[in-house]
């Protein structure tokens, strides 16, 4: 829903697991990875620095490509 709205306003989003499938399992019974702020930061910064726009795709935030 959340994705939807934002789409319909010409902005992308990226939907990416933060945790491992190990770090996942031991997360559903402790509980200790979901609010470990660092470590998911750290994750996020290293996956979002590994994506770069292609030139075709590139445009100013906020601005709806002309083929959608």
């Amino acid at each position: 829903m959340v994705a939807a709205e934002l789409h319909a306003a010409g902005l992308g989003t990226l939907l990416m697991d933060l945790l491992t499938e190990r770090g996942e399992r031991h997360d559903v019974v402790t509980a200790e990875h979901r609010f470990d702020i660092p470590l998911l930061g750290r994750r996020l910064v290293v996956a979002s620095g590994t994506r770069t726009p292609t030139p075709s795709r590139s445009r100013p935030p906020g601005r709806r490509s002309p083929h959608t």
